[in-house]
């Protein structure tokens, strides 16, 4: 248990882990009130028994005295009144208890949450190449989701065992003997749930994991791909492997369930065979049943804690071993295995590192008294590069020169690095040796201001399920859209005329994926959106391939009629594509050729 809780600081930071702490102290304050109301049960039960314990008692005599209490009657309604209250402070102080210790856990897990969209939002083209999208939707919203559970778990743990103790040390203090026997029997009880059930647990809850990323999978395959298995007749194909998936995740939480109440069961009968075993024992030894009547009233109450209490503890061991594998592989996504010392060195020398290169490259703009310069000529020198895991280069020494001002035609087979040549000039995939220059700047030092003066349209265009406003002015809130340059680039694009004539114009949605436009007008809303920035540099990576013939000749028409307003480096598999470029490049055995 320790150990998953160290696991959990590697998460936190040191403002969270003071939180834990004052966490930790209003568990043993509410650990008190809870025993706290149990304990003044039997004093209770003794003034409702004996009509002259005010004569019979000292210590009630002195309290009485002090209060300038004379009869029984008046005393007992006291007593009841401030029972009362007492009970009603307890659960009010819990529930705040409460509100408090789920505020720490959810506000916790959405900044993790955060944290793991950073960190994805942050990583290198490269990690996307070779990534299931299944399981990184598992990863943020149900490792996320499960982890900060089972810290949920483990803190009810800890609040029930510090409940259980505390009780347990109360009612110890009125009949050794009978918490004793009680005590032991339910801790056997505990022992076989948690050594029969935590490991069927465990492996459950690996299962569960790896069918929410295998269900995630394939509904969002099914998603992406509805029009290809609609026309294939490819239902049962994507209906099977889902249901096979689907049903390994229903078992592992139909196991769950199961293995969670028989603890619930087996608790709350041992709980009452050992109390009963007990009386029997102490009514065989001869004992008074007047004196026992206190004793058995503290007793049930301290039982309708208890009970639960233990219930809930197994419960938790149990779900414990049950999302456990969540956390270890929440922590493997966020690169926190190691130990938290050295998590925090590298996050620190990180930071320091990126805020060093903005600083330095902020400080060589100054220092030149210039910016990055996109004005002559952007050039590919020396370039070399693999894949990763793929020892064979896709280019090796290439070369490529794009004169501002111009159009570059690059074709080539499949396969033979068209599509890495321009993912390299867009910074996307960084080079083993060689780089990419503007104006003999190396752009990768200038990569903000780079990408502000490239556009760029592939052969799939993402679309959001929104507006064409917002699918032309892509990632920028609605109140900063400058709706002059959205119609702008629609009339670079040439799509200006057809949004006029649309029922509600810009404010059109366009649906997911774009499914309410055609394949044309969803490819010239990608070179509006390209557009609307207004760059120097656009990049068309077969923008036009997937498009029947006569709309691929329609969109090159429109493309072709922004040449020499901008640099347009053009990638197609036909030569007629690029017949109107000023420059062709043929990409053959890691080479970058000039044709023309």
């Amino acid at each position: 248990m320790w150990s998953i809780f160290q696991k959990f600081l590697k998460l936190f930071l040191a403002k969270q882990k003071r939180q834990l702490v004052g966490l930790f102290f209003l568990m043993v304050l509410g650990a008190f009130v809870e025993v706290l109301g149990v304990s003044l049960i039997v004093p209770f039960v003794s003034v409702v028994m004996q009509e002259d314990i005010i004569e019979t008692n000292k210590i009630v005599g002195k309290i009485c005295e002090i209060f300038h209490i004379h009869s029984s009657k008046v005393f007992l309604i006291c007593c009841i009144l401030l029972l009362i209250l007492i009970f009603i402070f307890k659960d009010l102080y819990l529930l705040f208890q409460i509100f408090i210790q789920n505020k720490f856990i959810y506000d916790n897990r959405f900044r993790i949450q955060q944290k793991l969209m950073d960190m994805y939002l942050d990583c290198e083209y490269e990690y996307y190449l070779g990534v299931n999208s299944g399981e990184i939707i598992r990863v943020v919203q149900k490792d996320v989701e499960y982890s900060f559970l089972l810290f949920s778990r483990i803190m009810d743990f800890y609040m029930e065992l510090i409940v259980s103790l505390t009780l347990i040390i109360a009612i110890f203090i009125i009949n050794p003997f009978m918490t004793f026997l009680i005590g032991i029997i339910l801790l056997l009880t505990m022992l076989i749930i948690a050594k029969v059930a935590k490991p069927m647990l465990n492996q459950q809850g690996k299962n569960l994991q790896e069918g929410y990323a295998q269900t995630n999978k394939w509904l969002l395959q099914m998603i992406n791909g509805i029009k290809e298995i609609m026309v294939g007749d490819k239902q049962d194909f994507f209906r099977e492997n889902f249901n096979l998936q689907g049903k390994r995740l229903i078992k592992a939480e139909r196991w769950n369930n199961l293995l969670g109440n028989i603890p619930r069961l087996l608790i709350e009968i041992s709980s009452i065979i050992s109390m009963l075993i007990a009386l029997l024992v102490a009514v065989l030894a001869g004992a008074e049943l007047a004196g026992l009547i206190p004793v058995i009233a503290a007793f049930a109450m301290a039982a309708m804690k208890l009970m639960p209490s233990a219930n809930r503890i197994s419960t938790s061991i149990n779900q414990i071993a049950y999302y456990e594998p969540s956390l270890d592989n929440l922590l493997e996504s966020l690169h926190l295995v190691d130990t938290k010392e050295m998590y925090i060195k590298k996050e620190v020398k990180a930071n320091k590192e990126k805020n060093n290169e903005k600083r330095e490259a902020c400080e060589n703009t100054k220092r030149n008294n210039h910016y990055l310069s996109v004005q002559h000529k952007v050039e590919l020198k020396c370039v070399s590069y693999h894949y990763p895991n793929i020892n064979q280069l896709i280019l090796q020494d290439a070369n490529m020169i794009v004169p501002i001002g111009k159009s570059i035609g690059i074709v080539g087979v499949s396969g033979a690095g068209k599509t890495t040549v321009v993912d390299i000039m867009l910074g996307l995939l960084v080079p083993q040796s060689g780089e990419v220059l503007s104006d003999g700047l190396p752009v990768k030092k200038y990569q903000q201001e780079w990408l502000s003066h490239i556009g760029y349209i592939p052969q799939m265009i993402f679309m959001l399920d929104d507006t064409i406003r917002a699918n032309v002015a892509f990632g920028i809130e609605s109140d900063a859209i400058n709706e002059e340059n959205v119609w702008r680039a629609l009339e670079e694009a040439q799509l200006k005329e057809f949004v006029e004539n649309l029922p509600e114009g810009l404010d059109t949605v366009i649906g997911e994926r774009g499914i309410r436009l055609s394949g044309g007008q969803r490819q010239r809303i990608g070179i509006a959106r390209a557009l609307y920035p207004d760059p120097e540099l656009l990049f068309f990576d077969e923008a036009t391939s997937a498009l029947d013939h006569e709309t691929e000749t329609a969109i090159m028409e429109s493309i072709n009629q922004l040449h020499g307003k901008k640099t347009l480096v053009i990638i197609a598999h036909r030569l007629g594509t690029i017949a109107e470029c000023d420059i062709v490049y043929r990409v053959e055995n890691g080479k970058i050729i000039k044709e023309r």
